[in-house]
């Protein structure tokens, strides 16, 4: 009997050890719990968005899930987020389909709202854009060519339900080199600038 005793137990360290997380982010300026790079994830103890996509494979893994819930996010993010396990995806989504925002018209230097560089990740159902006031006229002395996600490395990422609109660049940039991912059900429309070798350029559905 202890041969099969010892299998139930390994069986259930397995399914322990890799049991499904969530996580929780917040706005930093939220009114009740504003996230932070000094959280734990948890709905007490949210992060910020930048904190939520930089965890480490050995804090957020394949099957865990980052949950954004409903406010505006300020700046612009590079998420490095990296599934180890096999055939399983880290999941960064709106909460429950609440109204998430990331803005990317902010103070930064980074050229994207959104720059993926991990694998195996899904993203789905949040909006990138620029709100408020700026320029989409190259020669204008305030303009920012910033476009709305850079997919520039690693692969088998998921972006499902996007609304990616009004950013001043390019609406989705994604490469030969990050093969196997899949964009599907994005609404992207009104992105682009103006220049004098350039027109306005526009993308409306993307499904694929």
């Amino acid at each position: 009997m202890k041969p099969f005793y010892i299998s139930i137990l390994l069986v259930l360290f397995h399914f322990t050890l890799y049991a499904q997380q969530e996580f929780h982010v917040f706005p930093k300026d939220h009114s009740i719990t504003p996230g932070t790079n000094t959280g734990n994830g948890s709905l007490q103890s949210p992060w910020d968005l930048q904190t939520a996509l930089k965890q480490s494979s050995n804090n957020v893994n394949g099957g865990d899930i980052i949950w954004l819930h409903k406010g505006i996010y300020n700046g612009r993010y590079i998420s490095t987020l990296n599934s180890t396990r096999s055939n399983q995806f880290i999941t960064v989504a709106s909460f429950k389909l609440e109204s998430d925002v990331l803005n990317g018209n902010a103070p930064s230097i980074k050229k994207s709202v959104l720059e993926v560089k991990g694998k195996n990740v899904i993203y789905k159902d949040f909006e990138i854009t620029w709100l408020g006031d700026f320029s989409r006229t190259q020669t204008d002395p305030n303009f920012k060519l910033v476009g709305g996600i850079s997919h520039n490395s690693e692969v088998n990422c998921k972006f499902i339900n996007l609304v990616i609109y009004n950013n001043p660049g390019s609406g989705f940039g994604s490469w030969k080199h990050t093969g196997g991912s899949t964009i599907d059900g994005c609404l992207i429309y009104n992105n682009g600038y103006m220049s004098k070798k350039r027109g306005k350029r526009r993308w409306y559905l993307c499904s694929k």
